[in-house]
């Protein structure tokens, strides 16, 4: 079961001694919950609000979040991917190395240097020329 906590701010002195509770909350997923959740990413990393739906109704274990709960963990599980640098790939099969990515990017790099000197090359022998 996802444990709710809400943040509690403190008023200043002058203000009422009893601590207000803010409108935001943050969820605590069990083990079991954030499986189910991984499983689902690894599938499809930004499902559709139909597809949360249908995650809720599906899986017992998910059923007591809210879909806007649902949304937020995928929203940051991919904001996570993206720190760690790994490339965002629908099929885990269809990932690239980054060893492979630096020679793709360095590749059409190299191509488009040659074809700018291609075109860039006789324009200023022209030039020097004149």
């Amino acid at each position: 079961m996802a444990m709710v906590a809400s943040r509690e701010r403190r008023l200043s002195p002058g203000a009422a001694a009893a601590p207000q509770v803010d409108a935001g909350k943050y969820v605590r997923y069990t083990q079991e919950q954030v499986e189910a959740l991984e499983r689902v990413y690894s599938e499809c990393p930004k499902p559709s609000s139909l597809r949360r739906h249908q995650l809720i109704r599906d899986c017992p274990i998910l059923s007591n979040i809210e879909p806007k709960q649902i949304k937020v963990w995928f929203q940051n599980r991919r904001c996570v991917r993206r720190r760690n640098h790994q490339p965002f790939s629908l099929h885990p099969s269809s990932q690239l190395s980054s060893v492979h990515a630096s020679a793709y990017l360095l590749t059409n790099y190299a191509f488009l240097g040659l074809k700018f000197l291609s075109f860039a090359l006789p324009l200023f022998f022209e030039w020097l020329l004149s």
